[in-house]
């Protein structure tokens, strides 16, 4: 499950699963400062990215998907990823803030030659 996989502590996972701390207003489970999850049809789907409880909720991310294809946006960076459900790992990159991994962009070429530095 994703919110182990960022280190949710148990208490947080269940009252999610309860629906105490959820607040989403469209059947999916948006958790506060985090991540906005939602399966459905693609009318459902499309409601997700449009229903502003997101940004109220300070969710940095939003997926959803309705089995065929998956949808997602990093409302931190606005990356958006839309492509086929079986084709989603291949994008998963953008998720990467929620374990705390961040990435890095490389120096230009030209920039690494006047500090002296290898190409790379």
């Amino acid at each position: 499950m994703a919110c182990h996989a960022n280190r949710s502590k148990a208490t947080t996972i269940s009252l999610l699963r309860s629906g105490t701390s959820n607040r989403s207003d469209i059947g999916g489970v948006l958790r506060t400062g985090n991540i906005y999850v939602l399966t459905g049809a693609p009318v459902q789907v499309a409601v997700a990215f449009a229903t502003p409880r997101a940004s109220l909720a300070n969710a940095k991310f939003i997926l959803a998907t309705d089995g065929l294809e998956a949808w997602a946006e990093n409302l931190t960076s606005c990356d958006i990823v839309v492509c086929r459900y079986p084709d989603f790992l291949d994008h998963f990159g953008v998720f990467l803030q929620l374990t705390g991994i961040s990435t890095v962009r490389p120096i230009p070429r030209e920039r690494r030659r006047h500090q002296g530095l290898p190409d790379g």
